[in-house]
């Protein structure tokens, strides 16, 4: 099977990468289950044992969530349950996703009295399901993942168990789309609670809708420098009458190191340089020296006529 689409999420960091050590099962993503770690830094995840697709941490001072991504995206993960002799969970064509925090209304209420910082995602700040929004946007453009959730999110810890919820292997198996550990069969864990995914889902479709804010993928960019055809050679070139974005920024580049050698060495010359006096003896004054006393001439000049001018007219 050969990838569909990027399998790298813009801007999200390796360096808690799992694969290498987890292979896991090639696949064509086409559902996104979200969790929430019911902690306030990334997990360990066991070394990986237990590890998601991607975890996004909150950076609440910078309102923004700070992505590391565990696996490929069209590659399975490890954090559901997948119980012998019913359906496939890990594997079932799903994304998982965790995000840094809390669904629980007691570990909330706890933390708060500790003074500690965190999201409540049932009481997410808008900022932070707008980001989440820009990842659900990604996994539409690049992957097959639609940009729907046609379940109910239940508030923890009603959602935790056998809850109404809950999907049955045939439903798991016919879904597409986002939905939550709370749903997925085999599972016991409510997470993550009663998140508004429609509002997620308000700021996925209105940043499709304006083409806004879609992240760019390597690919996107380096297309980008290297495309040819679009841009008119400078000076009206015949034999070359297109550059690439990437051949103007070398070029610039190496226009712009050349002007500074050159103004280096006017600089140095100019305060080096002394000419000479009408009896033959060196000016002392360098050619800096020399502009500036003929700047300051000519004013006077001006001054002078513009006076005179005035005398007359009178």
């Amino acid at each position: 099977m050969v990838y569909s689409g990027p399998q790298k999420y813009p801007g999200a960091s390796l360096a808690y990468w799992y694969q290498d050590n987890y292979g896991g099962t090639q696949m064509e993503a086409n559902v996104c289950v979200w969790h929430t770690t019911e902690g306030t830094t990334l997990p360990s995840y066991g070394g990986g044992a237990s590890a998601p697709t991607i975890t996004a941490v909150p950076d609440i001072a910078n309102r923004r969530l700070k992505w590391y991504q565990h696996f490929d995206i069209d590659r399975s993960a490890r954090a559901l349950v997948n119980k012998s002799g019913g359906v496939q969970t890990n594997s079932a064509n799903c994304v998982q996703v965790e995000l840094v925090g809390t669904c629980d209304p007691e570990t909330r209420d706890r933390w708060r009295a500790a003074g500690r910082s965190f999201i409540f995602w049932p009481d997410a700040p808008d900022w932070a399901l707008a980001e989440v929004a820009k990842f659900v946007r990604w996994l539409s453009t690049y992957h097959r993942v639609q940009i729907k959730s046609t379940v109910t999110w239940r508030a923890y810890p009603g959602s935790y168990g056998n809850s109404p919820v809950r999907l049955s292997g045939a439903q798991w198996n016919a879904y597409y789309g986002h939905l939550g550990h709370q749903h997925v069969p085999e599972n016991d864990h409510g997470d993550p609670g009663n998140i508004d995914f429609a509002r997620i889902v308000q700021h996925a479709l209105a940043g499709t809708d304006t083409g806004s804010n879609v992240a760019l993928t390597e690919d996107d960019i380096r297309k980008i420098f290297v495309t040819d055809g679009i841009i008119a050679a400078p000076d009206g070139q015949v034999n070359n009458t297109h550059w690439a974005f990437a051949s103007y920024v070398k070029a610039t580049h190496a226009e712009a190191v050349e002007a500074r050698r050159l103004a280096q060495e006017i600089r140095k010359y100019s305060l080096d340089y002394h000419g000479k006096l009408p009896d033959g003896t060196e000016d002392p004054d360098d050619v800096y020296e020399y502009i500036r006393s003929t700047k300051e001439a000519v004013i006077r000049v001006e001054k002078a006529v513009d006076r005179l001018i005035a005398q007359l007219g009178e």
